[in-house]
């Protein structure tokens, strides 16, 4: 049987416009593209500083060929700017936006789009949904169906339940990002759990995901979901069996958890 890397389609490079600058996203087709199929967009994850679209050790490739080989969806991996808030944030609604205006050229359909992400691209895509209404047009918003965050942050500057660990966090991926001497306000309004703790409209539907092993992060996963369905958002947590925070985006259980998960929210 041939490999699905060997017959999926890659339209690589496409670059949009965002603030400022101009970055490039990744297409995944399946072989054969079913009537409107949804749209998978991933962002990579690298600690807001590092990473990239097209590499397979920050795993966008691979959960982008996941759930197109598992649930027939077109993927859409995009590129941000490193190290460098809110420009991130407005990287990812760009590309958000460039998906729902021009993915059906490619044969997607664009009121069936899903975010995706893995560790900071979580923490990007989440926060783009809570606090939509600064980053995104309502009618590309209305468009999302569904938000999937694997080993995610989204309470900061303390993800994790380890005071060593998140003070390495904030040495080197907090400051670079933010800055050293951010204030706590700025801290505040780029968490995601403080959006929802502040939300009045409604949210799609979340998947949470976690790695049996996870830096410390499940806690704050948990917390997250929580939060979400005290506001009345349908909202999922899940850890994924025999994974850790490095090697979750590569696990084909979790590849098959997410495609079922999105063919749900479309039934």
């Amino acid at each position: 049987m041939q490999r699905t890397q060997r017959v999926l389609k890659r339209i690589k490079n496409v670059p949009f416009p965002t603030t400022g600058t101009t970055q490039k996203l990744d297409i995944y087709l399946p072989p054969t593209v079913a009537p409107s199929p949804p749209v998978v967009i991933q962002i990579h994850g690298g600690g807001w500083v590092r990473g990239k679209k097209d590499s397979w050790f920050y795993g966008a490739p691979s959960m982008c060929r996941g759930v197109v080989k598992h649930c027939g969806a077109l993927a859409v991996a995009g590129s941000y700017q490193l190290a460098a808030y809110p420009q991130n944030v407005q990287d990812v609604a760009a590309c958000v936006t460039w998906v729902a205006n021009n993915i059906n050229k490619h044969g997607g359909d664009p009121s069936k789009i899903f975010l995706m992400g893995h560790s900071a691209g979580s923490h990007l895509i989440a926060l783009l949904a809570c606090d939509h209404a600064r980053w995104l047009h309502p009618t590309v918003f209305q468009n999302i169906k569904g938000v999937i965050c694997v080993s995610g942050l989204y309470t900061l500057p303390n993800p994790t339940t380890s005071a060593l660990r998140n003070r390495v966090f904030q040495e080197m991926y907090l400051h670079p990002t933010f800055g050293r001497q951010n204030s706590s306000e700025l801290i505040k309004t780029a968490s995601p759990t403080w959006h929802v703790s502040q939300l009045q409209g409604e949210l799609p539907p979340f998947l949470v995901l976690n790695a049996a092993t996870d830096l410390g992060l499940e806690t704050d996963g948990k917390n997250f979901v929580a939060a979400l369905q005290k506001k009345n958002v349908k909202a999922t947590w899940k850890r994924v069996p025999l994974t850790a925070h490095a090697t979750i985006k590569y696990s084909s259980n979790l590849h098959r958890i997410c495609s079922a998960w999105i063919k749900q929210q479309l039934l």
